[in-house]
């Protein structure tokens, strides 16, 4: 019967538009759960509070060596060693999160945590690299969260789940926590205004990040130091979930205002198709957000049949150079 591993196909890295498929000679995949154990005074053992998990972690060892013939390996033989090999390990010195494709999971997004090269005298014209990555659970689902009135969509989604969950497990009691859904939808409010508050939403997100903290420290601590057993109230782990989810609010909101800040820094430029495009096309195509679009294209009449050759004006974005220097229906107007 044939080795199973010997089948595997390669794995493969790409780290801003950088790809490399190099062969592997083993892979392990390593998971844990971020538990928390409470014990108690005249009890065995402790009871077990589940917050979550730790980052997936792929261990790999690469080879790279110039008599190579492993199938799907891209490049020749001939020039893994040095020159290839080279080249990967300096991709993997880029601070960006790039995808993974490993045999065993197939694609994932993930970063580099570290790498060592081993090259020796004994083999000629031969490197051993054994890697570590890590996953980086921000999928493209979850991009998709960030951008405008979508990602404050999901933001005031996690506050009500939250705090509805945490009343559901006893938390309240004269703490109000309501607000944390209102902040949630002025933030949502003045996503989808037209025009841009970039001071208002950094201080919406900054509030809804004050409440989750507040609500965390009130319910997370003692109910009351005098009493022998302690009661912590949404640590309990059917009250996990409430927690979680308006964290969860919390980093949504951050990563808005963050990103709409950084929007604003950038210049604009605009550009031209060749077809009719409705605002959504460009936006995707330019990789934007789309209510930045309509803002900044108010004039245009209908933004759902932009006509051929009509300026439409983005944020000037390395994407956008990009295709404007590229082979796409993409031209400086």
């Amino acid at each position: 019967m044939p080795d199973i591993v010997e089948q595997f196909p390669p794995c493969k890295w790409v780290v801003e538009g950088k790809s490399f498929t190099f062969a592997i000679t083993s892979i392990e995949e390593s998971y844990s759960n971020r538990l928390v154990p409470h014990e108690r005074v005249y009890r065995d053992g402790a009871r077990l509070d589940d917050t979550g998990s730790k980052a997936t972690v792929w261990t790999i060892a690469a080879e790279f060596y110039n008599d190579l013939d492993e199938p799907g390996v891209t490049f020749g033989p001939s020039v893994q060693y040095p020159d290839r090999v080279d080249a990967f390990t300096d991709s993997l010195k880029i601070h960006e999160t790039g995808e993974l494709t490993t045999p065993t999971r197939g694609k994932r997004r993930a970063r580099l945590e570290s790498y060592t090269r081993n090259d020796t005298a004994d083999t000629r014209d031969h490197a051993t690299v054994n890697l570590t990555f890590m996953e980086d659970n921000e999928d493209d689902a979850r991009q998709q969260e960030f951008s405008g009135v979508n990602g404050a969509g999901a933001a005031r989604k996690a506050a009500e789940e939250g705090t509805d969950a945490g009343y559901s497990e006893g938390a309240g009691g004269g703490f109000d926590m309501s607000d944390l859904n209102e902040f949630a939808s002025e933030l949502e409010g003045l996503m989808n205004a037209p025009g841009n508050f970039v001071g208002d939403i950094e201080a919406k997100a900054n509030a809804i990040q004050r409440k989750v903290q507040s609500v965390e420290d009130t319910f997370t601590r003692n109910k009351n130091e005098a009493e022998t057993e302690v009661t912590l109230l949404l640590t309990q782990p059917s009250a996990s979930f409430a927690l979680r989810r308006m964290r969860r609010s919390a980093d949504i909101a951050k990563k808005l205002a963050d990103k709409k800040a950084a929007s604003q820094q950038l210049g604009i430029t605009t550009v031209t198709f060749p077809r009719i495009m409705s605002i959504y096309d460009v936006a995707t195509k330019m990789g934007q957000a789309p209510q930045e679009l309509i803002v900044l294209n108010s004039a245009i009449e209908d933004m759902l049949r932009i006509p051929a050759k009509t300026p439409v004006t983005v944020l000037d974005t390395p994407a956008v150079r990009n295709a404007k220097g590229g082979d796409q229906n993409a031209s400086a107007a």
